[in-house]
């Protein structure tokens, strides 16, 4: 239990951008040849702008106005409240009601506008002949001065007064939007998390090409001449070769060179992609195509990200690349993307077609990307204990069950035909595998089909289609069940995407005794700040025993304590498992 006397605090923190130089001087990162001021140092306040430098941000934070607030911390005490949507992540895309990315978390922040004396957001307040008290109010001088607010980051801290605010839990959102201050003072910031940099709406990959034919090309023609287009647009790689499209024609070529503006591709491959060859007019636009080639798929997630311009260091590349390597080494990509897709689209299929997820750790201040696996023990990845005798909160467990999330056969199409027709039209694959689950169709079980149709561009191996059926199957075969149930604070560090093992009197075998029920954390939301959270589960099912290939003297089967046969892999002799009654292992 808490501490009795303990007072929870949240403090907001905005990362407001600042110029790094001084005022009409040479005493900060360069030199300011300013004469009209002083500025603010910021952007829009700034008089001479090529001498302006981004530094390091200014942070101003926001509390409530209380007795006892910390005197180490310059606060302005303006918050008012604090109102939280957490992340929801969709693991496998497994809910169809939910974007495949999942749900973004979001902060609103409430406070109050009031007169202000211009303390640290003015560098030289000292300079001025007025009294800033008397002109204006906080947020509206802010306002005036930091026009480019969207997209900065915002912190919110949750702590105990009289402790250091580094030793405070932390989110970090970027802002959205910033309403008011109305006629009664009254502000709010909407914040998001990072991942709301990828979408349709913001970002789109490869971006739209500005190239225009510049004279007509007939069906026979064995250059294309360019107009209002860059080298770097169409050969940002420096390869010397790759493919463009005009109309509908995707044409490959392997020679490229500039004069007087206009750009030649030559050694042309017409008609490729099983496109039609056709002639084009003069201004018709020349799209640059991205060509994907057995790319593993860490790489393609990460040119999405730069794409929709995620800040590098809020992606952990070791860890993804560790993940990748150990779960998704079969799903390396090859496709051609002739046109400018939204990047929200192109991530919501990699993740559905490539069984991994991607969420936003607001604490850890990552990006993480996890496969849709059973859990890893053998590589280190723990399970929390929990039973609603000693951690979950009397009365808040309750049980939903999603029939409609069920998936009993599963059409993966593979092998696009025509990159430049519909992504989900079964006649431009020119495979499909199917897996069937006939158990869990049969009149003894559910007696009912649930289909789920991959339409997979990006994928061109039989046996990647084979690994999306049967682990789509693994995980849903049964009505997935989802289980929310609330923990004191105590229990925090079960995060989001952690598997629990619960064990709770809801959860009984045929003989009415007590089971434990293993879960993962889908969703976690703050119901009384800084004492108690809900969380939602998924039943976490994987019907298969999954191994590794062990090292070399390791115990055969017989000689194998508990813990290392989960964790290791031995032969069966044959499909109906061993004699201990274990079923046979399965390779991932």
């Amino acid at each position: 239990m808490l501490k009795s006397g303990r007072e929870p605090i949240t403090i907001v923190e905005i990362w407001q951008d600042k110029c790094c130089n001084v005022f009409g001087t040479s005493e900060g990162c360069g030199t300011c040849n300013a004469t009209v001021g002083p500025c603010f140092n910021t952007l829009k306040t700034c008089t001479s702008r090529q001498d302006y430098e981004l530094g390091e941000p200014l942070k101003l934070r926001f509390a409530e106005e209380r007795i006892n607030l910390p005197r180490d911390i310059n606060l302005i005490p303006i918050l008012k409240g604090v109102t939280t949507v957490p992340t929801q992540i969709n693991v496998g895309s497994g809910d169809k009601n939910t974007s495949p990315l999942g749900q973004r978390s979001m902060v609103v922040v409430s406070l109050q506008d009031i007169p202000h004396s211009d303390l640290l957001v003015d560098p030289y307040r000292d300079e001025r002949n007025y009294n800033p008290l008397d002109r204006g109010s906080f947020w509206n001088k802010w306002l005036a001065r930091n026009p480019y607010y969207q997209n900065r980051r915002l912190v919110v801290y949750d702590g105990y007064v009289g402790q250091n605010i580094e030793d405070m839990r932390s989110r970090t959102f970027f802002i959205d939007n910033i309403s008011g201050p109305d006629a009664r003072g009254n502000v709010s910031i909407k914040a998001k998390d990072v991942l709301k940099f990828v979408s349709n709406e913001r970002a789109q990959f490869p971006i739209q090409s500005n190239g225009l034919v510049n004279k007509e090309i007939g069906g026979e023609a064995s250059e294309v001449e360019i107009k209002n287009g860059s080298i770097s647009e169409y050969d940002p790689g420096g390869e010397g070769s790759g493919f463009i499209r005009i109309g509908d024609e995707v044409i490959s070529w392997s020679g490229i060179t500039l004069d007087n503006g206009i750009i030649t591709l030559s050694n042309l491959g017409r008609g490729s992609f099983k496109t039609e060859t056709d002639s084009h007019s003069e201004g018709d636009n020349v799209q640059f195509c991205k060509q994907y080639n057995d790319e593993p798929i860490v790489n393609v997630v990460l040119d999405l990200m730069e794409a929709s311009g995620v800040p590098s260091d809020l992606i952990p590349q070791s860890e993804w690349e560790t993940e990748a390597e150990r779960w998704l080494n079969s799903f390396n990509v090859s496709v051609l993307l002739t046109e400018a897709f939204g990047v929200g689209d192109l991530l919501a299929e990699l993740t559905e077609q490539c069984l991994f997820y991607v969420w936003w750790d607001d604490f850890e201040q990552k990006i993480n990307l996890r496969a849709l696996r059973p859990v890893d023990l053998a590589g280190g990845e723990s399970v929390f204990n929990i039973d609603d005798t000693n951690h979950v909160i009397e009365g808040s467990l309750r049980i939903e069950r999603k029939p409609e999330q069920r998936v009993s056969r599963v059409y993966t199409y593979l092998r696009q035909i025509n990159p430049t027709e519909g992504v989900e039209d079964r006649q431009n694959y020119s495979r499909w595998r199917l897996q069937i689950d006939a158990n869990a169709e049969g009149e003894e079980q559910y007696g009912e089909r649930r289909i789920r149709e991959v339409f997979a561009r990006w994928l061109q191996g039989d046996g990647q289609a084979q690994t999306v059926n049967s682990r789509m199957i693994s995980r849903y075969r049964n009505n997935p069940e989802i289980i929310s149930f609330s923990l004191d604070a105590k229990d925090r560090a079960i995060k989001v995407a952690d598997i629990v093992d619960l064990k709770a009197r809801q959860f009984t075998n045929d003989f009415g005794e007590e089971v434990v029920k293993r879960l993962q954390v889908i969703k976690i939301e703050e119901s009384n700040l800084g004492h108690r959270q809900t969380y939602t589960g998924q039943f976490f099912e994987f019907f298969a025993d999954y191994g590794f290939i062990m090292p070399n003297g390791s115990l055969d089967y017989s000689s194998a304590s508990d813990e290392e046969k989960e964790n290791g892999c031995y032969f069966a002799y044959d499909e109906s498992g061993f004699p201990d009654g274990r079923t046979a292992y399965r390779f991932i």
